[in-house]
């Protein structure tokens, strides 16, 4: 078997890790917080469709709550757009589509 061996360092890592807060953030909390994304780029975001999204920021009777899949989900886009500058090349590239910020499709 070839992998990285847990040590010392890596229980420790684990231990600060098993300790976090709660990663999680609503689609309510991210169109708040960041004004003018689109319906359309939260479902592009969380691999769904739109109608799901319109149901997510139903204030009605169609409301449905996001669940905690979507809302890790969200809360991981919005470390990514919070600090992508910070974040190692490496990091992106393996996480994210080769294309780079600004490209067309």
């Amino acid at each position: 078997m070839n992998g990285n061996f847990f040590g010392e360092r890596e229980q420790q890592l684990l231990e600060r890790f098993a300790e976090r807060q709660p990663l999680t953030l609503t689609p309510q909390q991210l169109a708040e917080k960041w004004t003018g994304i689109t319906r359309n780029e939260i479902a592009l975001v969380c691999q769904t469709d739109v109608s799901r999204i319109n149901r997510w920021l139903s204030r009605g009777r169609s409301y449905e709550a996001a669940s905690p899949y979507y809302c890790q989900t969200l809360a991981l886009f919005d470390i990514f757009l919070e600090f992508h500058q910070e974040l190692p090349d490496s990091l992106i590239s393996r996480y994210c589509s080769p294309k780079t910020i600004g490209e067309s499709e």
